[in-house]
């Protein structure tokens, strides 16, 4: 596994995260920064040491629909050394964690303000492995029990008051 620094980790989990919640595919978010297709993946890619130049930052937040300070770290982790070399652990949409921080995304950016079945939500954030899915489901299932979903029989769904 390569190391990046700290604080450029957090900023490709950021854009991932927020990509994923845009549903961008890595190779759409590429082509909006007037990449090559594999730029993104490259860079999100946890066999390459690739990383977002700071000039890439202002495109960066524009094609996913925030502000740069939207994308840096937080204060805190700022201040716990962020030249420090860290292995690079990628958002992944096979570790239950990760995927439970892009379905609490999902519901804040609204996109369960409408009924979505599974293959919905699996379009959206372009899974294709098997096992993924069934992760995506115990995590869905999951959300519906603390309540932040709603499920009607094959539409998940936020209750809006």
């Amino acid at each position: 596994m390569n190391t990046i620094v700290k604080f450029s980790l957090s900023i490709i989990n950021q854009v991932k995260l927020r990509r994923l919640i845009l549903g961008l595919s890595a190779s759409q978010l590429s082509l909006l920064l007037e990449h090559a297709e594999a730029y993104v993946s490259h860079v999100e890619s946890t066999l390459s040491q690739g990383q977002y130049p700071p000039h890439e930052y202002p495109k960066l937040a524009e094609a996913l629909k925030c502000t740069v300070h939207d994308l840096l770290p937080r204060d805190d982790m700022e201040q716990q050394s962020p030249g420090e070399l860290v292995d690079k652990v990628v958002l992944s949409l096979s570790n239950q964690v990760d995927l439970k921080k892009v379905i609490d995304g999902l519901i804040a950016y609204g996109f369960f303000d409408r009924p979505k079945t599974m293959d919905d939500v699996v379009e959206h954030l372009f899974i294709k492995k098997k096992e993924q899915v069934e992760l995506l489901f115990e995590v869905l299932e999951g959300v519906v029990k603390e309540g932040s979903l709603k499920r009607r029989l094959l539409d998940y769904y936020r209750d809006i008051v």
